[in-house]
Formats: structure tokens, C-alpha cells, sequence
């Protein structure tokens, strides 16, 4: 009889709290994915530089400058023929030639030492020196 009435209490025991200790565990298992911050691929900016953009094609262009991220949704300059144009970038983004669609046709990065990019005569490519 005694070993009956011990049985009994350890089950309305374990039922009676089972839910709430099932409730911590999930909660303890969930926090430390929520306080791991996701950090930015490219988190990294560069320093900030101007680069001389050089049209040599005798029409208009449209040109992107800024992070790569931004390429999706860019803000384009439109830069005349055989002009000589100024861009404030950082290191490590891009300067990309763009349809008039705005879809990224030719891109170069600018590395640490690049001054000014160049679009070639036929308006189709762009390269940084």
C-alpha cells in the first residue's frame, strides 16, 4: 500500500510539472540562436577615396557606384560622352556600367591604390587603374 501511494505521488508529480519543465528547456534551447547577431558579409568599409570616372565612348552612360549590396536597387549617374566625372566611393565597393534597364552590364572593384576607371570606346566594358 505505502509503495502504491509513492507511485501515485510521483506520477501526479511528473504530470503536474512536466509541462513547465518541458517550457524552460524549450525556452533555454531557443535563446542562444535569438542572441547570435547574423553580422553583415561585407561589414567591412574600406576608406573613402574619388575616382575619376573617364567616358572615352562618344554616347552617354550609366554608371552605378556604391556597394555591392546596392546593386539590386542602384542609384545610377548618367555621365555624357568623352567626359571626365567625379565619384565618392570606399574602398571595396563597385563601379559597375549599367544598362539603361539599370542591370549591371560590366563592374570593377576598387581595390586599395585605384584612382580613377575608364569606360572603353564601345560603351560595353569598364576597367579600374
Amino acid at each position: 500500500m505505502k509503495n502504491l501511494k509513492t507511485t501515485l505521488l510521483m506520477a501526479a508529480f511528473v504530470f503536474a510539472f512536466a509541462p513547465v519543465v518541458c517550457a524552460q528547456n524549450a525556452e533555454a534551447s531557443l535563446t542562444p540562436s535569438i542572441e547570435k547577431p547574423n553580422a553583415p558579409a561585407t561589414a567591412v568599409v574600406g576608406k573613402e577615396v574619388v575616382i575619376t570616372v573617364k567616358n572615352t565612348a562618344e554616347k552617354p552612360v550609366v554608371i552605378f557606384g556604391g556597394p555591392k549590396e546596392n546593386i539590386r536597387e542602384p542609384k545610377v549617374n548618367v555621365f555624357g560622352g568623352l567626359s571626365l566625372n567625379k565619384l565618392y566611393l570606399h574602398e571595396n565597393e563597385v563601379v559597375c556600367l549599367m544598362t539603361n534597364e539599370k542591370k549591371p552590364m560590366a563592374c570593377t572593384m576598387i581595390k586599395p591604390g585605384v584612382t580613377s576607371v575608364e569606360v572603353n570606346t564601345s560603351a560595353n566594358g569598364i576597367s579600374g587603374k
